[in-house]
């Protein structure tokens, strides 16, 4: 009797942590800005329009989706941060073998802003680490997306 209880406890503990780490459903606009500031240290005003703000889980692992429609000084503020960043353009790919990506880790960042045709996109740093981020932002439609996968 004393083993079923104890399992029965242990049981409850384990799936009440289950969702500690699981993303909530939806963002105010001050929340989103705060999100893209901390994981992609990019400052937005709250101006933008929200397009999505979704989230897929499956079992532990989850992927959050945000895509903002900017007004055309904030793409004009990204863009000079994103070019103001450390390393900005110094790769297009992700090849880890790369010697810039050992100047990356050293320095913390979340990875290496590149332009691409109407915008940018950051190449991410996580080499198969617990959260991949995913940003881009097109200057000719002002939009931004940004993707948070957990696994």
């Amino acid at each position: 009797m004393k083993l079923l209880l104890s399992i029965f406890i242990c049981s409850i503990i384990f799936y009440s942590c289950l969702g500690e780490n699981k993303p909530r459903v939806k963002y105010s606009k001050q929340e989103i800005s705060t999100l893209i500031h901390n994981k992609a240290n990019l400052d937005i005003d709250t101006t933008f329009q929200v397009l999505q703000d979704s989230v897929e889980i499956i079992e532990f692992d989850y992927s959050q989706y945000i895509t903002l429609k900017v007004t055309d000084s904030d793409t004009d503020s990204l863009q000079k941060q994103i070019e103001s960043t450390q390393f900005f353009n110094a790769v297009q790919y992700q090849n880890f073998n790369d010697t810039i990506w050992k100047h990356v880790k050293k320095e913390g960042l979340m990875g290496i802003w590149a332009y691409k045709e109407n915008g940018y996109y950051l190449i991410n740093s996580q080499e198969l680490k617990q959260n991949i981020i995913k940003v881009n932002l097109d200057t000719v439609k002002n939009i931004l997306d940004f993707t948070l996968i957990h696994i």
